[in-house]
């Protein structure tokens, strides 16, 4: 991992031994280790594989591995509304292209970027499991479906203003 953090080893570590003392250091726990911090820091970091790595017993590449295989798990900072935009044939036959386009234009950034208050992100999903109503997006836990350009852009609003 190659990304920058204000979160400190002190605060990784309290956190890290917080979620081992409710599990065990078995392999098949390494996810759920990974989400309870992402839960609590919004993202994993460099710090975060190091000492993972450590009470596991794997390299910290191994842990980053893991982390960049999972969508859930990022590895950067995201904005406080994840936009996940299904990208499957389903909603391109769609024109999920131009709900992609409009989202873009709403928040002035491209797709795998953060606008710069930290509101937003913009990322591709690969299949949201909502194929009969595409197209279909998610903002953090939220499903969207049927969507147009302009539908897609009033749903961006309403976040803006919260």
């Amino acid at each position: 991992m190659t990304v920058s953090s204000k979160i400190s080893k002190k605060e990784v570590i309290n956190e890290l031994d917080n979620i081992l003392s409710k599990t065990n250091l078995d392999r098949g726990n390494l996810l759920c280790v990974l989400e309870e911090l992402v839960r609590k820091f919004g993202y994993l970091n460099d710090i975060m594989a190091v000492e993972v790595g450590k009470r596991f017993g794997v390299d910290p590449n191994e842990v980053y591995s893991v982390s960049s295989f999972y969508a859930f798990l990022p590895v950067k900072k995201s904005g406080k509304y994840k936009i996940r935009v299904c990208r499957t044939i389903s909603c391109k036959l769609k024109n999920a292209d131009n709900i992609v386009k409009a989202i873009e234009d709403e928040i002035g950034v491209k797709f795998g970027n953060t606008t710069k208050d930290m509101k937003f992100t913009l990322e591709r999903a690969n299949c949201l499991g909502m194929c009969d109503k595409a197209p279909a997006m998610l903002i953090n836990d939220k499903v969207y479906t049927e969507l147009t350009p302009e539908k897609a852009k009033e749903i961006i609003r309403s976040y803006k203003n919260k």
